[in-house]
């Protein structure tokens, strides 16, 4: 299980023992540690600003392990390191978003606030309380396809819509994180609608996809069954939804 943190982001200048070059954390690929109660924990910053240089600060969101992350509180403060502990930046915990929720019919729920202040102001991000609440999951297990051995699954998307104005989603698109140590190998899906939902109401999307389950290279099951998804929801207005979502592989 994976937690997330809304987080302050300050990055040490070259000159104080910092990077000499900037991150990106909105491509995911930024994977430094973090130190809390003198132990070192794996992260990995996932939203934010497109560029973040050494000497500057900006809004971020980062995934940590769940053991880590119930540890963390909004005000807490962590030193981020990088290869052999080198001190490069400091974060100061805004929020923090624990694991998915189990709901019925395998439903994960995760909820999106806006991020305006990421830098990014059509784009929302996982956040832990909002207007427009997003949950995903699998209606079933796959049925295969004799042809490739894949399996069909669909995914469903419910949208409740929390606000005090009525939205229409346009288009959803689900793509798979971490890939390469999952359990089951889900090919992306996107789809288009139009779908008007009314002030306190919501709607439940389905997404045709495919996919397959992996071993490791012993030839034995992996250990965990969860997937990481990333969903992201358009709106009519341009808006755009993006959540995270650990969930139950559909094997």
């Amino acid at each position: 299980m994976i937690d997330y943190l809304e987080a302050t982001l300050l990055l040490l200048p070259p000159e104080a023992g910092g990077r000499s070059t900037p991150v990106a954390p909105r491509e995911g690929s930024y994977c430094p540690f973090v130190e809390m109660d003198e132990q070192i924990h794996r992260a990995r910053v996932i939203e934010g600003p497109p560029l973040l240089a050494p000497g500057d600060e900006g809004r971020v969101v980062i995934e940590i392990e769940s053991d880590a992350g119930t540890r963390v509180h909004a005000g807490a403060e962590m030193r981020l390191l990088e290869r052999n502990e080198r001190f490069v930046g400091l974060l100061t915990v805004m929020r923090v978003c624990r694991g998915a929720l189990i709901l019925p019919l395998l439903l994960f729920a995760a909820s999106c606030a806006s991020s305006s202040d990421f830098g990014m102001p059509t784009d929302r991000v996982i956040a832990c309380d909002t207007e427009i609440e997003i949950r995903a999951g699998f209606q079933a297990p796959g049925t295969q396809i004799e042809r490739d051995f894949s399996d069909r699954v669909t995914t469903l998307i419910d949208v409740s819509n929390n606000s005090h104005r009525d939205i229409i989603v346009k288009w959803i698109r689900v793509e798979q994180m971490h890939t390469d140590t999952a359990p089951y190998q889900l090919g992306n899906g996107y789809r288009t609608f139009n779908q008007p939902i009314a002030e306190a109401e919501d709607h439940q999307f389905e997404l045709p996809m495919t996919g397959r389950g992996t071993r490791d290279v012993t030839g034995r099951s992996r250990q965990s069954n969860s997937l990481m998804l990333g969903v992201t929801v358009a709106l009519e207005s341009g808006e755009q939804l993006r959540c995270h979502f650990s969930v139950p592989a559909p094997l």
